[in-house]
């Protein structure tokens, strides 16, 4: 443009070009936040629907007695999670309410960030439809409420590590720091495998250790007070867990219950047999428990590959190794214990790497039909081939987790599952009729039978008994699984119920995963012939028995009237 044409540059006051900066800051803010509360009311849309009897009562009684001043692993279920889920959902039971809506909320808060962050992740090695398949794969299977944890912290820890692992600052180093620190009261095992993966990727992303801290990036004041800060936290962090031996329980857990409470992975074959006496659903589960590894092993080759000739600059390769190395450790949940509950809380990485692999397989497939410099429309038959066999996999996954499965997933597939509504005191919900109707008569013998304040035992994990009704647990333990306790364990629990005698007892005396060693009758023998020397039958509800304790005549007491 010629000079006299050109125009002037606008004068615009400093205040009025830092306003439009500030605007066009808080833009990007604003779409995030915008998709935060779309999904948060997605979820809330399915809030109340499913009730699982067994590990969510456990979440909540937790919860309550640490509202009313009590702390896990030292007043209660010295062998169970730590205290930090308990007492982050104490606080919305101080705001919002004793509910098990107000426990559940406590979880969808934090919920749409994973799909949120599995995005942000994704588009450092993919484009933004891949990215968003990502989200979308997030968004349908966040797993069981009372599961999220693990799935939460494993993304957070993630999308700190490659946002580290992007530009190895002082301060992203500080924030993951503090993102692994605060994995610790919540899921310690995330944050030992947090730690040794970083340690493993630091002198791989960086040649010159002297890189990984620029000194010029903040003042020695800062450094030194951000130090301060994460030493005090880490101290205190370690004097309650040697002081309550949290190592040692942790260790205990994972290691010496594994033999009597893992189980194998399902088989896949003869595959048509399974699918025929099984059906999809069933089948599609046994499938999902294999695709994960062979995904981390394909996304190994090929970044060996790429090492071997040469092609490991590209920006996408360390996300590559912390996404799968996240994927690989959380994966060890499963094969401690292979269910299908278990599986989906450990798929955040390969929710990730997955539409990865698809995004690859797509540019191979397009290239089969043109040459790379060629352009073609989105809607020519060869590309609309490759798109729809790109398609198919994450088509079946997104059907499958919301329509063939609901509450065990997450998924909005709770609504159609649950259709009985179960209203009691700390607990609306929506459930199916057989547990509505289990739940409601078992709760009528207790009230029956007892008063608040009274001790009852709900084994071997139903402690959602105890926050239902009002009545106090008379031993330590909130359940009891096989490989929890030793001789010496079951007769201390004895010892605690001759303490403080049980006016009612409820009993789950079922097979767990089909398996008759795992009856609690045959784990906890000691247990169970003391409670059927001093109890007797009065009910059979379901897969539950209410017994009452036993009078000098050898006859149960009677129930209150």
């Amino acid at each position: 443009m010629p000079p006299a044409l050109a125009p002037r540059p606008m004068s615009v006051s400093p205040s009025l070009n830092k306003a439009f900066g500030t605007t066009l800051l808080n833009s990007g803010a604003l779409r995030w936040s915008a998709a935060y509360f779309l999904i948060f009311f997605y979820y809330l849309s399915f809030l109340d629907y499913g009730l699982n009897l067994w590990d969510e009562g456990g979440f909540a009684d937790g919860t309550l007695r640490t509202f009313r001043g009590e702390m896990a692993m030292r007043d209660f279920n010295p062998i169970g999670y730590l205290p930090g889920r308990y007492l982050y959902a104490a606080w919305f039971f101080d705001w919002f309410g004793i509910s098990l809506h107000s426990l559940r909320l406590s979880v969808a808060v934090f919920t749409p960030l994973m799909p949120l962050m599995v995005y942000a992740i994704s588009r450092r090695i993919m484009p933004v439809g891949f990215s968003l398949l990502a989200g979308a794969m997030m968004l349908s299977a966040p797993s069981m409420y009372y599961n999220r944890f693990f799935p939460f912290f494993c993304v957070l820890v993630l999308f700190c590590l490659v946002r580290w692992l992007e530009r190895p600052r002082w301060s992203r180093g500080v924030v993951l720091a503090a993102a692994i620190l605060l994995c610790i009261p919540f899921k310690m095992e995330i944050a030992i495998f947090s730690i040794g993966l970083w340690v493993v990727l630091i002198p791989w992303r960086h040649r010159d250790l002297g890189s990984i801290m620029n000194k010029n990036s903040s003042s020695p004041l800062k450094r030194g007070l951000v130090i301060g800060i994460l030493l005090i936290g880490t101290s205190v962090l370690l004097v309650y867990f040697w002081r309550y031996q949290v190592l040692q329980k942790f260790i205990e857990i994972v290691f010496t219950t594994h033999a009597a409470w893992g189980n194998p992975f399902p088989a896949l074959f003869p595959f048509w047999e399974f699918w025929k006496t099984e059906g999809p659903d069933l089948m599609f589960e046994r499938v999902m428990f294999y695709i994960p590894l062979a995904t981390y092993a394909l996304v190994l080759v090929l970044l060996g590959r790429d090492r071997m000739m040469g092609r490991d600059t590209s920006p996408s390769q360390p996300v590559l190794l912390a996404v799968t190395g996240i994927g690989i450790c959380a994966f060890g949940l499963v094969v401690w214990r292979a269910g299908f509950d278990n599986l989906v809380r450990t798929l955040p990485a390969f929710y990730i790497l997955a539409p990865y692999l698809l995004f690859r397989l797509r540019d191979r497939l397009l290239a089969l039909f043109v040459h790379l410099e060629e352009q073609i429309s989105f809607w020519a038959p060869e590309k609309i081939l490759v798109h729809f066999l790109v398609g198919i996999l994450p088509i079946i996954f997104l059907y499958e987790m919301n329509f063939g499965h609901g509450f065990y997933v997450g998924s909005v597939g709770a609504r159609l599952q649950n259709t009985e509504k179960l209203e009691m005191k700390r607990m609306s919900v929506w459930t199916n009729s057989y547990e509505a109707r289990w739940v409601r008569r078992i709760v009528e013998k207790i009230e029956l039978a007892t008063a608040p304040g009274d001790a009852i035992l709900a084994l071997p994990l139903n402690p959602l008994f105890y926050y239902l009704t009002e009545r106090a647990n008379p031993i330590v333990h909130g359940w009891i699984l096989p490989g929890m306790l030793d001789e010496k364990g079951q007769e201390e629990v004895v010892r605690q119920l001759l303490v403080k005698p049980p006016r009612l007892v409820i009993l789950a005396d079922f097979a767990i995963d089909g398996r008759e060693d795992r009856r609690f009758s045959r784990y906890a023998p000691i247990i169970f012939i003391h409670l059927k020397r001093h109890f007797q039958l009065w009910e059979r509800i379901g897969l539950f028995e209410v017994f009452l304790p036993m009078g000098p005549s050898k006859t149960p007491y009677s129930p209150k009237f």
